[in-house]
């Protein structure tokens, strides 16, 4: 061995070293007998070194993946001999990795050479079990690691690799099933005094194969009995459970497997193992939980089973059906127990039984009174256990509590079924509850209080809307949701009963539309200190995205209290460049948002409004000014990225005022005009402020993107101006975020903003080949990424300027630009590596088809291009190895570039006909038949019939050429 290499791999190796262990282990690989090598070494124990074992090893794993089953019979057998060697030296079983990895290997070898070349594998491994103690892990190891590889149905496999794994399988009951289960008992009887480790090591195995094996072979009174006793002892218990739950889980027919189930049942009760015992601990009780839900979702398995199958003797499956019934109910109250546990690790693995048992109910229909009263107790356990646990930690929230709220997820779900199950029952059950608390709520735990407002809110979440109004299906939520918001709930002391209150009003806002007395209530607990004054940071943040939303929402009933909501929300509007005492920035933009709709909810004239929207960003307005002036003036540099960043949070908040303007109520009806040109005009001075370009640019950019909306043909004289400023000097990513406003402008107003892209058209073309061209380390992954970023940004400006018809801006270019920009088209669609920008680039060009290629097209040349250029394409695309037929958006490629050829057809006829027959299909070496064939569905065939043959064509074609 290369010792020198082998240093590599010691944790203390430096970076040269770690690089030439890489160069030696492929050397190695390559090497017609590194894989001799390293096993000679492992086997003489030359390295004690877990690092370097594991590594031969690895060498011998790629050898018996890549090459064993190519090799000799005699290299074949020596490596055969090399396993049986190793498990032989007792001595040598003692790193756990180590003796897992060579299982492992172990594995592999039996799925290439059993049956047919190592038909004595397990007896061979059998017999090392006369060596000794020592030996037993690694048995044990090698047969768990044999039924991973070929019993795993979580692990996927080719149609190959499953024949395989059945033909292995069906030998192995055949031949040595029997032997390995005589193996256990041989094991357990050897190890249940001295070493409790290797017992728990046997029943695993137990539990894996008996998914696949004669359930007789384990399920007797020898095992079974083993088991009863195992669970006695505290150290063999838990493995115990564990396997009784994987016989349990074993697939059978639903009327044998119920028997097996209730006979399992039987002895844990009379061992008194159900229910448990008092002060049993918990991590045995979690095995008995998850146990139970083992043999519940069992029973109910089968219980599905025969309910399907009996459409053709229905009489005797609905007795079979009744009988499994009334097993699963026979376990209910054990479910009660377990999903009940004060421990949510117990309860979580019940979970699975109780959903089930709700699907039964669902399948079943009318619910009897039996089955309510189950609902009903399944429903109180669940409300109990959604409480937050004492030492909920609401500050610092670490693992227990992200653990807790993910049960409280899997709680959610139980909880959605038994609502849709009995919407009346759970309905009373819950009013009844929140009536309760609500009426204690000084003296109610917080707990219970929050509990009581979570199962209001949840239920928007569960039950079909409408939820309020004459359509209504559940008047008792109205009623409930009146009694949240006519409560003291949100003067609760803790700030996550509050943030609930909030958080169950906004969800029922449609609430006020039918009953509006109560907004006043709402309004005022989001102005003062519980909402948007409360002394919790993170509740105050909560409420200024909450309060946006609600406004935006009820602004119709909002008239008559507009005004004194601005009026108090006046100091929270207040913008400093030290930031707010009470909101941060990302606040303050929600209650700017939520102010501008509060003016145009006042039910003022518009002069009004105006001067209320004016007064709104005037403030603002003055503050860009003067820390433009400021930010220009000062040179250090930490303050002037903090002024810069206060500048963008200026401009933010004018953008986000006008969010307030829908398309019921324009800037233009509102008379907001004038207010919003004036935030363009001080906005855009930002523009010639020479630092911290690409933030400030960024701001403009986006209010830019606004205004075209909320201005509309307003915005066109403030167009040149920002155009030539955030076009001068810009980066790359400057110019990707600059493209999506010109798209947008182009978009919304076509010729009116044409001669300005005419002027730009060619600047931000060079622009993009320049950053383009930079960008040439084509084996970076992230530069790859970034070029196809730029790219798809490139064709998305080509593609808006072609799709809104303003064809004359490329037209306008100089010839060879025009002819520039035109190829790399035909080279998207060619080239570009995913398939929705091909196909995006192919519609461009039948756009261009359609107004160019009829004979007078004002493109010199471009007949021309569609013969040299756009035909050759929509043939060589399809033929390319990586375009994949089978690909659904590949396809959508296909039939547009079908497309193309037809919108050619029809603006060049006949034409195209000879030149495709006697030209260039022939130069592609199309067949004769193949030539007509096409050139029939060219002319005659629809859209889906041709994409069709053009798929069959083309797979034929691909075919061809990769057997050439």
């Amino acid at each position: 061995m290369n010792e020198s290499a082998l240093e590599g791999l010691l944790p203390t190796a430096s970076a040269q070293a770690r690089h030439s262990i890489l160069t030696y282990f492929e050397q190695l690989k390559a090497s017609d007998d590194g894989w001799l090598l390293c096993a000679e070494t492992f086997l003489n124990g030359v390295y004690s070194n877990q690092h370097i074992q594991f590594f031969l090893l690895q060498v011998l794993e790629h050898h018996v993946r890549a090459r064993h089953a190519r090799e000799s019979e005699e290299a074949q057998a020596r490596l055969r001999d090399f396993f049986l060697s190793w498990i032989r030296r007792q001595e040598s079983s003692k790193e756990r990795l180590i003796v897992r990895k060579f299982s492992q290997l172990c594995s592999l070898v039996l799925v290439c050479d059993y049956p047919e070349k190592w038909p004595t594998f397990f007896t061979d491994l059998i017999e090392c079990l006369s060596l000794g103690i020592s030996s037993i892990e690694i048995y044990l190891r090698i047969l768990l690691a044999i039924s991973e590889e070929v019993a795993d149905k979580d692990i996927p496999r080719t149609r190959e690799e499953l024949e395989r794994n059945t033909l292995i399988k069906d030998t192995m009951r055949l031949q040595c099933i029997p032997q390995l289960v005589d193996s256990w008992l041989q094991i357990l009887s050897t190890t249940e005094q001295s070493n409790h480790e290797l017992t728990c090591l046997c029943l695993e195995a137990i539990g894996t194969y008996v998914a696949w094996i004669d359930i007789n072979l384990i399920v007797n009174d020898t095992i079974v009995g083993l088991l009863l006793k195992y669970m006695r002892v505290e150290t063999l218990r838990e493995s115990a459970a564990d396997c009784l739950h994987e016989i349990i889980r074993k697939g059978m027919d639903p009327i044998a497997k119920t028997k097996l189930i209730e006979s399992i049942m039987k002895l844990l009760e009379n061992s008194g193992f159900y229910p448990p015992p008092e002060g049993e601990g918990i991590e045995f009780v979690a095995k008995l939980s998850k146990l139970l839900n083992g043999i519940g979702q069992g029973l109910v398995a089968n219980w599905t089973k025969v309910v399907r199958s009996g459409e053709e003797e229905p009489a005797a499956h609905a007795e079979a059906a009744d009988e499994i019934l009334s097993a699963i109910e026979s376990k209910l109250p054990l479910l009660y127990r377990f999903l009940g546990d004060e421990d949510d690790d117990v309860s979580q693995c019940v979970l699975g039984f109780a959903q089930a048992y709700v699907a039964i109910l669902k399948h079943s229909g009318d619910l009897a009174q039996r089955c309510r009263s189950h609902v009903s107790n399944i429903l109180s356990i669940a409300i109990k256990k959604l409480r937050y646990d004492e030492s909920y930690d609401f500050d610092s929230e670490g693992e227990d509590e992200a653990m807790f709220m993910e049960y409280r997820k899997q709680l959610k779900l139980l909880f959605d079924s038994l609502v849709l199950l009995d919407p009346e029952l759970c309905l009373l059950t819950i009013r009844d509850y929140v009536a309760r608390v609500f009426e204690n709520i000084e003296t109610c735990p917080f707990e219970d209080t929050e509990v009581a407002l979570r199962l209001v809110y949840m239920l928007g979440d569960t039950l079909p809307g409408p939820h309020f109004g004459m359509d209504c299906k559940y008047p008792l939520l109205k009623s409930l949701t009146r009694m949240v918001i006519s409560s003291q709930v949100s003067y609760h002391s803790h700030y996550a009963v509050v943030e609930l209150f909030f958080e169950t009003v906004v969800r029922y806002e449609k609430y006020f539309n039918h009953d509006a007395e109560h907004l006043p209530l709402v309004l005022s607990a989001f102005l003062d200190n519980r909402g948007l004054r409360h002394p919790h940071a993170r509740l105050r943040s909560r409420c200024s995205y909450l309060f946006s939303r609600f406004v935006k929402t009820v602004r119709v009933h909002l008239a008559s209290y507009a005004h004194e909501i601005l009026k108090r929300m006046q100091d929270l509007l207040i913008v400093e460049v030290a930031g707010h005492s009470l909101v941060s920035m990302e606040d303050q933009l929600f209650l700017y948002e939520a102010a501008g709709a509060l003016i145009i909810s006042s039910g003022s004239e518009p002069k009004k409004q105006l001067e209320m929207m004016k007064s709104l960003v005037a403030p603002v307005l003055a503050k860009v000014e003067s820390s433009i002036r400021d930010l220009c003036a000062i040179e250090d540099e930490a303050k002037q990225n903090h002024l810069a960043q206060f500048i963008n949070h200026l401009i933010l908040l004018g953008l986000r005022t006008s969010k307030a303007f829908t398309a019921h109520q324009t800037v233009q009806q509102c008379g907001s005009t004038e207010c919003f040109t004036e935030v363009l005009t001080v906005c855009l001075k930002v523009l010639n402020v020479p630092v911290h370009r690409e933030m400030l640019h960024s701001a403009v950019r986006q209010l830019l993107h606004r205004m075209v909306v909320c201005l509309g043909e307003d915005i066109l004289p403030y167009v040149p101006l920002a155009v030539s400023h955030l076009l001068k000097d810009c980066g790359e990513r400057d110019l990707q975020e600059f493209i999506p406003f010109i798209n947008q402008l182009v978009a919304r107003f076509k010729a009116q903003v044409q001669p300005i892209v005419n002027e730009i058209f060619m600047p931000i073309v060079r622009g993009i080949f320049n950053f383009l061209g930079a960008l040439e380390e084509e084996s970076d992954p992230n530069i790859v990424r970034e070029k196809e970023a730029l790219q798809k940004c490139y064709f998305s400006f080509i593609g808006c300027i072609v799709v809104n018809n303003q064809f004359q801006v490329i037209a306008d270019q100089q010839p060879e630009h025009t002819q520039e920009i035109l190829l790399t088209l035909v080279h998207g669609a060619l080239d570009f590596p995913e398939p929705s920008t091909q196909k995006y680039c192919f519609s461009c060009l039948k756009k261009l088809v359609e107004v160019w290629g009829g004979g007078t097209s004002s493109v010199p040349g471009f007949d021309e291009f569609i013969y040299k250029n756009i035909i050759p394409a929509c043939f060589v695309a399809p033929l390319k190895a990586t375009f994949d037929l089978k690909d659904v958006q590949a396809l959508t490629v296909l039939s547009e570039s079908g497309q193309v050829m037809k919108t050619i057809l029809a603006r060049r006829g006949v034409e195209l006909f000879h030149y495709l027959q006697s030209e260039y299909l022939p130069s592609l070496n199309f067949s004769s038949e193949l030539i007509q064939e096409y050139l029939k569905h060219l002319q005659h065939a629809d859209q889906k019939t041709f994409k069709n043959f053009l798929k069959a064509m083309f797979s034929q074609l691909q075919g061809q050429v990769r057997t050439r």
